[in-house]
């Protein structure tokens, strides 16, 4: 019997410590600032241009790899060739390998599409390289949410004819 109770005693005492180090676990927590998402890798961004030709008579489309379609632009400049498309592409070098691939479809009516990917590297190192302030933020009770920068912008330049063959 004394055994059981000198076992009860110590489980007891143990849910006091670890309440005791979840109270305090949670009162550091909560006397943390947050900074804000920061962005890193913003000096590493490059812009290329990327020359690709198509048939003027068929119809095409330009997809993107992996919903970045959104900050797309589309130009017309009349100086390019009806047989050509201009992309550039506004990338992280040190994350991204961007390629445009080039499809011919022929279901019925003929058309070519253009997709816009990239192989992916990974951001885990370029935010370590952040490793000093993260541990000197900690120190001062702050943090941020850090996003490694990939996709600045993309723009695609063509003919007004060819605008007229793009389908999305």
């Amino acid at each position: 019997m004394k055994h059981r109770v000198a076992l009860l005693g110590i489980m007891l005492s143990g849910a006091l410590l670890v309440g005791i180090g979840a109270g305090i676990s949670f009162w550091e927590y909560s006397s943390f600032h947050y900074l804000g998402e920061k962005v890193v890798g913003q000096e590493d961004v490059v812009t290329e241009a990327y020359r690709v030709s198509r048939d003027p008579e068929k119809e095409f489309s330009i997809e993107m790899y992996a919903g970045i379609w959104d900050g797309t632009q589309i130009e017309i400049d009349d100086t390019i060739p009806d047989d050509e498309l201009v992309f550039e592409l506004s990338y992280n070098e040190k994350l991204l390998s961007p390629r445009i691939h080039k499809e011919s479809q022929d279901d019925g009516d003929e058309k070519e599409e253009f997709l816009v990917e990239a192989y992916y590297r990974g951001d885990t190192g370029m935010i370590w390289e952040e490793k000093d302030e993260l541990l000197e933020n900690l120190k001062n009770k702050t943090f941020y949410s850090y996003k490694a920068s990939d996709w600045e912008g993309i723009t695609v330049k063509m003919s007004s004819a060819a605008r007229e063959k793009l389908r999305h």
